[in-house]
């Protein structure tokens, strides 16, 4: 079923994969995907736009390919699975979310309505479904907003993150340990209780006006100064982790390791549909890519010996190496040639 065409499909679509994909030369599954995903991801052909009017009487996927050439992910995608097909790779349209705003204060990506996403998938053989994405290199960051606005986004996100989470969605083991903590509480208040009566010098549970006034005045002291000491321990516990967590935030930028550098990496191959596997090392994901005729193997080769050398040599990383690796991962953001 995946390699199934429409009856009416467009002939000029047919021949356009063939074209792209000549059998006597381009032998592979992996070597047509490559092949296609480049034509498609060629921004001097294609423009990304999410604004557009179609052809009337055109089919979509035809007009975006030799009309228009350009259109939403949707049309990329859609796009990208009728030429696999095409070309004999078994192939299928993919919706989803696209993980692409990284929150770095609660240490997770924030996935948005409007990151609704399409994408292709092709079955190579003898690896299975792979991804390609070829809207993701032009499509990622349209709708950034500036560096002032992403950290107030980032620090409200993660509070209300906190407050869903922590608060909202409470699970039974939470609501178990918030019922335990109650009962201690209220233990607690009951001995306290009980004490005050004590130095009231009542005699049962019961106490008369005169008794409570005492045991109040006896408490309101002692009580209000641990009251005030707590805020104030709290007003400085605060404090303190505020400029210590900005500290670790500036440290973190300013030393910057191998494994850092790896996961941008990561990230910007998975906009392009590489995404390593969790049982990977960062050599096999190296190997598997070079396998797939990935183009930009350099880059990748340098960021992934970097890490190598830090995490198994101990060697850390001097500034050449960083601009090395900043200079690599320039080139990662660079689209794709064939």
């Amino acid at each position: 079923p995946h390699l199934d065409l429409p009856a009416d499909l467009s002939p000029r679509i047919r021949a356009l994969a063939q074209t792209l994909c000549p059998p006597r030369t381009v032998r592979t599954d992996a070597a047509r995907a490559e092949r296609i995903a480049d034509y498609l991801t060629d921004s001097s052909l294609f423009r990304y736009s999410l604004t557009w009017t179609p052809t009337p009487g055109v089919e979509p996927v035809e007009d975006f390919l030799f009309n228009r050439r350009e259109g939403s992910c949707e049309y990329f995608a859609a796009a990208m699975v009728l030429l696999l097909r095409g070309a004999g790779v078994p192939a299928r349209l993919v919706n989803g979310y696209r993980m692409e705003e990284w929150n770095e204060l609660g240490g997770y990506y924030i996935v948005r309505q409007n990151d609704a996403h399409a994408w292709a998938e092709a079955y190579l053989r003898p690896f299975g479904w792979r991804v390609y994405d070829p809207t993701a290199a032009r499509a990622v960051g349209l709708n950034r907003p500036p560096a002032a606005r992403r950290w107030w986004n980032m620090l409200y996100d993660t509070g209300e993150s906190f407050w869903v989470n922590r608060v909202l969605n409470y699970t039974p083991e939470d609501q178990a340990d918030l019922y335990k903590g109650v009962a201690r509480a209220a233990d607690t208040v009951q001995s306290l209780w009980l004490y005050a009566m004590v130095l009231a010098g009542g005699q049962s549970l019961s106490l008369s006006p005169g008794q409570f006034a005492r045991v109040f005045d006896t408490l309101k002291e002692p009580v209000g100064r641990v009251a005030e000491w707590a805020i104030a321990l709290a007003g400085v516990g605060i404090g303190v982790w505020l400029v210590v967590w900005l500290m670790v935030l500036a440290f973190r930028w300013l030393r910057r390791g191998p494994s850092d550098y790896y996961r941008k990496m990561e990230r910007l191959l998975a906009r392009r549909g590489r995404i390593r596997a969790r049982a990977e090392t960062p050599l096999e994901f190296q190997r598997r890519l070079a396998g797939d005729g990935w183009p930009q193997m350099e880059p990748v080769a340098r960021i992934t010996a970097a890490l190598c050398r830090e995490r198994y040599a101990e060697r850390p990383l001097t500034a050449e190496d960083r601009r090395d690796i900043e200079s690599a991962l320039a080139q990662l953001r660079r689209p794709p040639r064939a």
